[in-house]
């Protein structure tokens, strides 16, 4: 699955390096698909992550998944480390959903419309 993601990304982002990175994860848990994602581009297209801030935005009920997953970015950044020097965010929201438009997804949207 991160391979799939990764070549779907590279060639946006090799398009332009500056444009912030939403990867989102609807219920879910760690994120590891996302975390996985990034270190495929890192090593496969060095630069392409450089300049860029990257978010990771988990929606999921559970605390534990994305706690662990923020763990593990920590991890995976330290000195030495496959995500070391990348400017990545990790977010969880409580999703409800009953309002889709709600917290985080109404800041992205927004967000997104102001760079139209």
């Amino acid at each position: 699955m991160a391979r799939l993601m990764a070549g779907a990304l590279a060639p946006a982002l090799s398009a332009d390096t500056r444009r912030p990175l939403h990867l989102m994860n609807i219920a879910g848990g760690p994120a590891i698909d996302s975390l996985n994602t990034l270190i495929v581009l890192r090593k496969e297209s060095p630069g392409i992550l450089a300049a860029r801030q990257v978010f990771i935005n988990v929606l999921d009920v559970d605390d534990a998944g994305p706690a662990f997953g923020k763990a593990a970015l920590a991890a995976l950044s330290v000195e030495g480390a496959p995500l070391h020097g990348v400017r990545v965010v990790f977010r969880h929201a409580h999703y409800d959903w009953s309002k889709p438009a709600a917290g985080l997804m109404a800041e992205l949207n927004e967000a997104n419309a102001t760079r139209r």
